[in-house]
């Protein structure tokens, strides 16, 4: 997971998610350090250069890495929403 770059099998993340025709729901959380916000918003970037129907939210907390499991109740919410919405 470290060393995963979808860049390098399509020549750009752009180009990757030009393949596909799907939403996306793309959520960071404010402290994680291992996907930090700056990361994940370049593949929100990404998906709006290559014309996806993307969402971005960022969650503030102090939970780290591990706030994905921390703050479930917000990312149920965010979850719930997206779904109600996408279909």
């Amino acid at each position: 997971m470290d060393y995963f770059d979808l860049s390098h099998h399509y020549g750009s993340m752009r180009k990757a998610f030009e393949r596909t025709d799907s939403k996306f729901l793309v959520i960071s959380f404010s402290s994680d350090w291992l996907f930090p916000p700056a990361t994940m918003k370049k593949i929100v970037s990404a998906l709006r250069r290559a014309g996806r129907d993307v969402s971005y939210t960022e969650v503030e907390t102090n939970k780290g890495h591990d706030a994905f499991l921390e703050e479930s109740e917000i990312l149920t919410g965010l979850l719930s929403n997206f779904m109600e919405h996408a279909l």
